[in-house]
């Protein structure tokens, strides 16, 4: 047996300094200390078993550029692309990702899990109100995964494309490093202005306004690195684009994984604890019990 919680037993000491204030209730002090018994969760571990399973490995790597603030796809490419994000994740539980964010430089969000729900609170964590960079490189970010210990062999890359123009480069990068990138397009083609944190339109230098549009070059990278072009729709249409366009690229893995159970004691302390309390501080229980023969 093991307790799942063993820092809880410290309130144990709770029920001491209780039982030490009125020596004559012993009955208090040990149904308390039942209870914080039942809180620390007594389990007994069951044998540990092999579970085989096939899945598909990938990156996914989210454009945090200023212009992922853009409107044009509602409520803004940020936030759109986070709920096709956490959609893919939700829909194949079996897979194991990692997730990047970049901008001029990636930034690791989470390192490779099958765990959705760590995922999903490392996507809930990206604000738009924390995004300061207002440039994107593609490249940086394939040569950072490009020297990574573990192989990476699918990428799924969440963005607008910046002002990157050298799609053959980046493609050149991608295939030496054997990385095959599912691109998903996140903005529209007649674009939408940028707005700095105040509300007001960009200017650029000539003091023209700043318009965002979908890179061109980012169907021929997905093409010319064995990857696929996804053009953002709605968050679910976009995930499952995503999925479907995975399966076909990406040769599934297979590896084990180790999985125990356990079988939960708390109950018995806490039934204890309850039939404690019943027969010596409620009455009715106690008539009862003199009732019987």
């Amino acid at each position: 047996m093991t307790l799942l919680y063993p820092k809880v037993l410290i309130l144990l000491l709770a029920a001491l300094y209780l039982y030490r204030l009125q020596p004559s209730q012993k009955r208090l002090p040990l149904v308390l200390a039942l209870m914080i018994v039942a809180l620390s969760r007594p389990v007994v571990f069951k044998t540990a078993h092999e579970k085989k399973m096939e899945a598909t490995e990938a990156v996914i790597a989210l454009d945090l550029s200023w212009s992922m603030r853009a409107g044009d796809i509602v409520p803004s490419r940020l936030e759109a692309a986070k709920r096709a994000i956490k959609k893919v994740i939700s829909e194949s539980p079996q897979n194991r990702y990692a997730l990047f964010g970049f901008t001029t430089n990636p930034l690791i969000l989470s390192p490779y899990t099958s765990d959705t729900r760590l995922l999903a609170e490392a996507i809930d964590a990206v604000e738009a109100e924390n995004i300061l960079t207002k440039g994107t490189s593609i490249e940086k970010l394939l040569r950072y995964l490009a020297k990574q210990k573990i192989p990476v062999t699918n990428l799924i890359l969440f963005t607008d494309g910046g002002e990157e123009r050298d799609a053959a480069a980046l493609a050149e990068i991608a295939k030496k490093a054997g990385i095959k990138i599912i691109v998903v397009g996140v903005a529209s083609r007649h674009g939408a202005m940028l707005r700095d944190s105040f509300g007001k339109t960009l200017k650029n230098e000539e003091g023209a306004l700043v318009v965002s549009r979908l890179n061109p070059m980012l169907p021929k990278l997905a093409s010319l690195s064995g990857g696929l072009f996804v053009p953002f729709t709605t968050p679910d249409e976009t995930a499952h684009a995503v999925l479907e366009a995975l399966d076909e690229i990406a040769q599934k893995s297979r590896f084990s994984q180790s999985e125990a159970g356990y079988k939960e004691l708390f109950w018995i302390p806490l039934l204890a604890a309850l039939l404690l309390f019943l027969f010596h501080f409620v009455e009715i229980p106690r008539k009862i019990w003199l009732l019987l023969p």
